[in-house]
């Protein structure tokens, strides 16, 4: 019950706090006081607060509360999220079209397989999407889909979310994205398709996403426009009791 309560507890608590109902440098309601407004458990709302604060909204204080700390800086696309482009674009109010590029099966060879991880004579679909955000051309997506994971994908499935075709139609949860960002040199295809003005070069973010049983299923270089692109991160002091609690831990064990 707790982990399909926790989802919705951290959206709304997200929304409330980017439409300033919870406004930053103010506390938080009381863990009871969520706890009686959301009907769950003390566990379901420290979840969703620990979201929060790995993602910058929100710092515990503990014995004190929990701060907004949120800023208007922090409606990028965020690479420490697993949330999908389309309902970033939901949540920011952007207007998003996917044009299919390529669409084509092939094999991974030993190339690939060092590229990717992806083990070769895995059978595999290839895809290129151009995304375009509010009229602009400003990323292209190349992405290797294991095809024996996703036997039923089609060219019309890619002109929506992915993500949501993964998680719906597929029935495959998302557990885990391994990501990497690069500033590379544009490619012929980034100077033909994006809106590049006058850069020569685009941001490239590689992710490795994994299933919810730990396996790998698809592989995707992005290549972003770097007038749009903004990276952030959130970084957390460790406290004194959590250190000698690990450090406790590890004495045990």
């Amino acid at each position: 019950m707790a982990s399909s309560i926790y989802p919705n507890i951290y959206f709304d608590l997200k929304e409330k706090i980017e439409s300033s109902l919870y406004e930053s440098g103010s506390l938080l309601p009381s863990e009871n006081e969520l706890i009686q407004i959301y009907h769950c458990s003390r566990n379901t709302i420290r979840r969703a607060i620990g979201k929060l604060s790995a993602l910058g909204y929100t710092q515990p204080m503990p014995g004190r509360g929990v701060r907004i700390i949120y800023t208007t800086l922090q409606k990028q696309l965020p690479l420490d999220s697993i949330e999908g482009l389309h309902q970033y674009a939901r949540n920011n109010g952007c207007q998003i079209k996917n044009t299919v590029i390529t669409f084509t099966e092939i094999t991974i060879d030993p190339r690939l397989e060092t590229k990717t991880g992806f083990q070769a004579g895995t059978p595999a679909y290839f895809v290129q999407r151009l995304r375009t955000l509010d009229g602009f051309s400003k990323m292209i997506d190349n992405t290797l889909l294991r095809k024996d994971l996703l036997p039923y994908l089609t060219k019309e499935d890619l002109n929506g979310s992915l993500f949501s075709y993964i998680e719906t139609k597929a029935n495959m949860t998302i557990g885990t994205i391994k990501r990497r960002v690069t500033i590379e040199k544009a490619t012929p295809l980034d100077e033909k398709y994006l809106t590049l003005d006058s850069f020569h070069c685009v941001a490239v973010i590689t992710s490795h996403v994994f299933n919810s049983d730990g396996i790998q299923f698809e592989y995707t270089e992005s290549h972003h426009c770097p007038d749009t692109f903004s990276f952030q991160t959130v970084v957390t002091r460790q406290s004194k009791i959590d250190s000698d609690n690990l450090h406790a831990k590890k004495a045990i064990s």
